[in-house]
């Protein structure tokens, strides 16, 4: 990412989010804390992780017909 900031055309996009990583490691010793994901798919293939330890909550988005 720091190669992309100084190329890419979304350099102050990824400065930002190296930003926010930075800060994010401050205190954790260079180890990244995740604070949630993006997971997509139909219901069916979710509902393997329904009943996981670490799936604290869970929201349906926008839904769509399969194309």
């Amino acid at each position: 990412m720091e190669q992309l900031s100084k190329t890419d055309s979304h350099k102050s996009s990824i400065k930002e989010a190296l930003k926010g990583i930075k800060e994010n490691t401050q205190s954790s010793k260079g180890e990244i804390r995740f604070n949630g994901a993006v997971v997509t798919g139909t219901a069916e293939e979710l509902r393997r992780f329904q009943k996981l330890d670490f799936i604290r909550a869970s929201v349906i988005g926008a839904t769509i017909d399969k194309y």
